[in-house]
């Protein structure tokens, strides 16, 4: 045991330490922050994501609130509940409303992806070959001869 608190006490150690031993640059990466037309449309699906899975959790949130104080057991009450089973309308509606989210986000991805692969690169922007292996990524820089393995270099306005 004293070598689990021994554990999480340099774990909290490290955890206070990382922010201190960050790079600091005039450019720190953000997915808040986007670079460029593929960076806002990205964002923008993102932020569409994010209401839409917060909605959800709104409401699946709420649902269960009530059915826990709508629906608690009375005190001295030890009868059985009548037992419902299915609701055509209730039934159908949680297979269409999912059916219609996936299909909007379906859209709007498909739509990002199309607007993406019909954006052209500026004049003279280099050229990167992104391949994926197991357990790293490899970045190699075409007409520069140069390949890196887990880090990507851009340089900064050019």
């Amino acid at each position: 045991m004293v070598q689990l608190g021994n554990f999480i006490w340099l774990a909290g150690v490290f955890d206070t330490a990382a922010p201190v031993c960050e790079p600091t640059g005039t450019i720190q990466p953000s997915m808040f922050n986007p670079v460029g037309v593929p960076g806002e449309t990205i964002l923008s699906i993102t932020w569409l994501l994010f209401v839409i899975s917060g909605g959800i959790a709104i409401v699946v949130l709420s649902l269960i609130a009530y059915a826990v104080l709508r629906c608690r057991r009375a005190e001295g009450d030890d009868l059985e509940p009548p037992q419902v089973y299915g609701s055509n309308p209730i039934e159908l509606a949680w297979t269409v409303i999912p059916l219609l989210i996936v299909f909007l986000l379906f859209m709007v991805s498909a739509r990002g992806i199309f607007e993406l692969e019909r954006t052209t690169p500026p004049e003279g922007a280099l050229e990167v070959t992104v391949t994926g292996h197991r357990w790293w990524w490899e970045f190699d820089y075409g007409e520069l001869g140069v390949v890196t393995a887990g880090e990507l270099h851009v340089p900064i306005d050019e």
